[in-house]
């Protein structure tokens, strides 16, 4: 008898799996086709094999998995590494990918500050980022003080934003 893993089928078929007491529906999340079914017998659900293998074959090699694999390359990279690896990719999607486009976010540069404080503690920049997965601490967010004269940063952990201002009160007493 071979077993799966649910949450690895999940992530590599990009399907969502539903369990009924005589059934198990898997399903490709976008087009909500049907991948495959198991029938619920003697408390173990059997993969009714058939015309659904093939589809779980091309959905395998397909261009949103291997993009995701690669750690969301851009297409000219994606087919660069696709040629050298010798993997033929038969689909080509065009789709644009969510991660792609909040991890490469551009924006416009911020112009030269005319201002340079010439000793330590005169300008502090602060800046709150977050939030982001809970660290070991707890902690989702982080603020960040930067002295302009001598560029030294602090960074300050924060389990939620309202502590900051407590947090530049704390530290311009101790300054």
């Amino acid at each position: 008898m071979q077993s799966i893993s649910i949450a690895q089928l999940i992530d590599d078929l990009c399907c969502s799996i539903t369990f009924t007491p005589k059934l198990c529906v898997i399903q490709d999340l976008t087009t909500k086709m049907l991948i495959g079914s198991d029938e619920h017998r003697k408390g173990v659900y059997f993969y009714n094999e058939g015309p659904t293998i093939q589809l779980q074959a091309n959905k395998v090699d397909s261009h949103d998995l291997w993009h995701r694999r690669m750690g969301h390359p851009s297409t000219k990279h994606y087919q660069t590494y696709l040629v050298f690896l010798g993997i033929n990719n038969r689909s080509s999607s065009k789709d644009i990918c969510d991660v792609c486009l909040m991890a490469k976010q551009t924006r416009l540069p911020f112009s030269v500050s005319e201002h340079k404080a010439l000793m330590n503690f005169v300008l502090v920049h602060c800046d709150i980022w977050g939030a982001y997965v809970k660290s070991f601490c707890g902690a989702s967010y982080f603020l960040t003080i930067l002295d302009d004269a001598s560029r030294c940063e602090w960074v300050y952990l924060m389990k939620e934003r309202s502590k900051a201002s407590k947090i530049v009160q704390n530290f311009c007493a101790n300054v």
